[in-house]
């Protein structure tokens, strides 16, 4: 359902202002599934993975499994392989994926236009994302948003890599002077949600990502939207559900 305007004393569709909190200044995005749909070029690139190591591609649909670091989901799509097989499938997938599955990627209606909006709002922009950082470049690139983030982080951001989203929320938040009381993780997945509680950070769910649905009883969700826009009048709100 849309949000509809209202005044200061009114809260957006499905946030009840049950608590007045201070006012957002930071916004951490997921990208596969809340900026972009990511599914056409994954798909692509685990079809070619298999082939090329010789293997039947699953049928298997995709779209339930995505979230996590791909080797995660290459090792439900095949149980059986050897610890060996799967690190050729990852690299398999990531080499077709790196060379042309993130061109498949397109931005949700939106988004764009939105987080230019909020980015002359005054609120700092920031992406969370398992998407290795080479592609993850490469796609904020492609939307044109890359200069509205001020820092984008992925897994192997750094060496040792992250260990999850809520240490890259930390992180995050630590190195750019930001609380958790005035940040909020906008993603799609219950990881995102996961990561959101454990660093403290209020959580926006976009229904229409990957595992929105699954997310809509979750306890502790800030918002639900089914639309991307929706975020600038979400984010110009103080009420806490």
């Amino acid at each position: 359902m849309p949000m509809t305007a209202g005044s200061k004393s009114e809260a957006p569709t499905g946030v009840s202002p049950r608590i007045l909190l201070p006012p957002l200044t930071g916004v951490f995005f997921d990208l596969d599934g809340t900026l972009v749909d990511s599914l056409p070029g994954i798909n692509f690139a685990i079809r070619q993975a298999f082939a090329s190591c010789g293997r039947i591609a699953p049928k298997t649909d995709v779209q339930g499994l995505l979230g996590p670091p791909i080797d995660s989901i290459l090792r439900t799509l095949a149980p059986d392989v050897s610890d060996v097989e799967l690190q050729d499938l990852v690299r398999a997938f990531r080499s077709c994926y790196d060379a042309e599955g993130w061109q498949l990627s397109v931005p949700y209606p939106g988004v764009p236009e939105t987080v230019r909006s909020l980015k002359d709002d005054g609120l700092r922009l920031f992406v969370v994302t398992n998407k290795p950082e080479c592609a993850t470049r490469k796609i904020l690139s492609k939307l044109g948003t890359i200069d509205l983030f001020q820092e984008a982080l992925s897994r192997d951001s750094r060496s040792p890599a992250f260990a999850s989203k809520a240490e890259m929320l930390r992180s995050l938040m630590a190195g750019h002077g930001l609380t958790p009381g005035t940040s909020l993780m906008v993603g799609d997945t219950w990881e995102d949600f996961t990561a959101a509680k454990d660093a403290g950070v209020r959580i926006a769910i976009m229904s229409y990502g990957y595992g929105g649905e699954s997310l809509g009883a979750a306890e502790g969700v800030w918002a639900r939207l089914d639309d991307f826009s929706q975020l600038r009048e979400l984010c110009g709100k103080e009420f806490h559900a």
